[in-house]
């Protein structure tokens, strides 16, 4: 039998934490604070973390950065503005 292993990575988890405790309203104030929001949030981080720190862990304040930029550019991209 194959026992299932799943991998987290360190960067990835401390962006999420990073991300869960943001109390930052969103750049639309188009939504509310809602569980789904948060959790939106903390996917991006650890994606994001993943993706840009393979061997290290992000300095505290980037995942809030990348965050709130990522969530800037997305209602650029929406609204046009």
């Amino acid at each position: 039998m194959d026992l299932l292993r799943i991998e987290v990575s360190n960067a990835g988890f401390d962006a999420a934490m990073e991300a869960l405790i943001m109390d930052d309203p969103h750049p639309g104030h188009d939504y509310q604070d809602s569980p789904s929001h948060w959790l939106r949030r903390a996917l991006y981080a650890y994606e994001w973390a993943k993706r840009t720190y393979a061997t290290e862990v992000p300095q505290p304040g980037k995942a809030r950065e990348a965050v709130l930029l990522h969530e800037s550019l997305e209602r650029q991209r929406w609204t046009g503005r």
